[in-house]
């Protein structure tokens, strides 16, 4: 399947969704909490399918601190390591020749329980199990270096650790409820997925509830609620988001002579629906109901 761009929703109670091209049918997935309820064999990584991943960020080389492809963060400065994205794999760099370089994913919570860690790099599938208490920090060792899940700054995360001067091409990680690696099996010499690929749709789904990116290039339609000007989200966030202005300077409305700057305001976060509210331009009265062009469009992010 192929995912087109998220359709940015107007405010006419269309449930905020992905389309989908199935290859000359479109459907629709509606955002859904039951969608993400854990299940066995369930990965319980998102965006741990590093064949294709999902990269809103659009840079093809990582190495400052910060979120780098979805849900995947660089968060020390002292964490010399390099990620870039290649034909059908990530690959992971340590410039630093003395310590390990770590990159992680946070939770929103991790039940303590039973849980399996494998990756699949280069021409190795590794795993092992732990068993987490919901605090104490528990790692495994792996050839490239440890896995480990743990509490850091208050909040859960798992990291994967690359020993010094290493550098390795990761395929796909999967974290899963039990005691057994569900990830793949061995075909002659060929590690080969169980499962088919992860739906991308889902996955950027699942990705957006923590980060929606901003676009200088793309025009939508924000409408006029009250005297609002509201921009719709595509879909529902995890929590009240961080609203990062473009690069450009604030959101701009087409008015019938010309581009005029909109004034930030708030954000609506409801249960099924997202936007970001803006005062008009000055001197400009606002004809309710009507859709008008913008650009310019923040980015929002709840990162953990």
């Amino acid at each position: 399947m192929r995912v087109n761009e998220l359709e940015l929703l107007s405010a006419a109670g269309v449930e905020p969704c992905f389309l989908m091209d199935t290859g000359g049918e479109t459907g629709r997935i509606p955002f859904s909490e039951a969608a993400l309820a854990l299940r066995p064999g369930m990965n319980l990584l998102d965006n741990g399918y590093f064949a294709d991943p999902v990269n809103q960020r659009g840079m093809t080389e990582y190495v400052n601190p910060g979120y780098t492809i979805d849900r995947w963060a660089i968060n020390s400065s002292t964490s010399k390591i390099k990620l870039n994205i290649l034909n059908g794999y990530i690959k992971l760099t340590n410039t630093d020749n003395s310590i390990a370089a770590v990159i992680r994913q946070y939770f929103e919570n991790l039940p303590p329980n039973t849980y399996t860690i494998s990756v699949i790099h280069d021409n190795s599938l590794e795993s092992g199990t732990i068993q987490w208490n919901g605090t104490t920090s528990v790692s495994i060792r792996m050839s490239f270096g440890n896995a480990s899940i743990s509490v850091l700054n208050g909040k859960i995360c798992l990291s994967l650790f690359l020993d010094a001067s290493k550098t390795i091409k990761i395929y796909a990680a999967k974290l899963e409820l039990g005691t057994q690696q569900t990830l793949a099996h061995k075909e002659g010499d060929t590690w080969v997925l169980n499962d088919p690929p992860p739906n991308k749709a889902l996955e950027l789904l699942k990705c957006r509830r923590y980060f929606v990116p901003g676009s200088s290039e793309q025009l939508l339609g924000a409408k006029a609620v009250g005297s609002m000007l509201i921009v719709y989200v595509p879909c529902a966030l995890r929590a009240n988001p961080t609203v990062i202005p473009h690069k450009n300077g604030e959101l701009q409305v087409f008015m019938a002579d010309g581009w005029k700057t909109c004034k930030y305001y708030g954000i609506n976060l409801l249960p099924t629906q997202c936007g970001i509210r803006y005062n008009p331009p000055d001197g400009v009265s606002l004809q309710e109901g009507t859709v008008y062009l913008t650009r310019y469009i923040p980015s929002l992010s709840c990162d953990l």
